[in-house]
């Protein structure tokens, strides 16, 4: 025959067995509907190695002819 702490054993695995049964069953949350995704951002192409990419426009400044500070600064 069943002693008493095999019994209480089974009583536990009843209970537990329920309890997940009722808590599985329980009505989920409503699920929101799709989220606002943010904005995509434009990708540039990608460029192969060794190779640059050509500028659209030409700089503006001209480029230094020479090394020479065009001013000279007084001293104090």
């Amino acid at each position: 025959m069943l002693t008493m702490k095999p019994i209480r054993f089974l009583y536990f695995a009843v209970a537990i067995s329920i309890a997940a049964q009722a808590l599985g069953q329980a009505p989920k949350p409503p699920v929101p509907k799709e989220l606002p995704q943010p904005k995509q951002q434009a990708v540039s192409k990608p460029v192969p190695l060794g190779q640059a990419p050509k500028p659209k426009t030409k700089p503006s400044r001209k480029p230094a002819t020479s090394l020479k500070p065009t001013r000279t600064r007084k001293p104090f």
